[in-house]
């Protein structure tokens, strides 16, 4: 048995657009032949705005949150964690933000999620068109992986993962996406995972799930044989679909 969990932006959307028409067909009748999770950083209000209603009420469930917030297929909410960070870390994003280079601010820097906290220098508020720029411009300086480094070194305990296009998403250590993995993965042992994500290196928000997978195809003495899993890398929606179509002919 194969069980499909894919993360969203940039996976099976444009970064922080709505899913496109020929995904929309291609992937509900996907859904429709396959089990399937979403797993993604946004929040559920994000989701709802990027995946239509149809697709999320065909797959098996929806984590949200970096796996903080966990829906069935009706929408209805299993579970949500809190997450209450240090009392210093906004003052230290503050200071992050003030001594950016990067010279537009949009607003909405900070944001609250469940389980996470989610920053971005350009700010949430930003337009498509800034997104992008900024985007570009991460890419060359390396902003948000200079700040991942700058969060753990000096806050215990917390961990920090490069998502999207223009932010970090900061949790406590462990409550990344591989706590999804680890909840599918309880419930089907047997089954085959693959999982979807266009941030799999190290310090992306998906390599999590990849280093969970590794970790769990290690069996030990007395416990009973798993079967193994994959993580695929994409650059976009594009090449998820082109995957996807060769399971199809299998």
């Amino acid at each position: 048995m194969k069980i499909f969990m894919f993360d969203i932006d940039g996976t099976l959307t444009p970064h922080r657009r709505p899913m496109t028409e020929d995904m929309v067909e291609f992937f509900l009748d996907f859904c429709k032949n396959n089990v399937v999770y979403l797993l993604t950083g946004s929040d559920w209000k994000k989701v709802q705005e990027q995946v239509p209603s149809e697709i999320l009420a065909c797959v098996k469930g929806t984590f949200t949150c970096s796996g903080n917030d966990y829906r069935d297929s009706n929408g209805t909410l299993i579970y949500e964690k809190s997450f209450y960070p240090n009392p210093h870390l906004d003052a230290f994003l503050q200071g992050i933000l003030e001594a950016s280079p990067y010279p537009v601010k949009a607003g909405r820097h900070i944001e609250n999620r469940p389980g996470m906290v989610n920053f971005s220098i350009v700010g949430r508020d930003c337009t498509l068109e800034q997104r992008e720029e900024y985007a570009k411009w991460d890419n060359t300086h390396q902003e948000r992986s200079m700040i991942r480094d700058k969060i753990m070194s000096s806050f215990a305990g917390l961990d920090v993962a490069v998502g999207g296009q223009i932010s970090v998403d900061i949790y406590p250590r462990g409550s990344d996406k591989s706590q999804a993995y680890h909840i599918v993965k309880e419930a089907h042992p047997q089954a085959t995972i693959l999982f979807f994500g266009d941030r799999l290196r190290h310090g992306g928000n998906d390599y999590p799930v990849y280093a969970a997978m590794v970790k769990s195809s290690h069996c030990f003495e007395g416990m009973p044989p798993r079967a193994p899993d994959f993580a695929y890398p994409v650059r976009d929606y594009k090449q998820t679909k082109e995957t996807l179509e060769g399971f199809f002919q299998e």
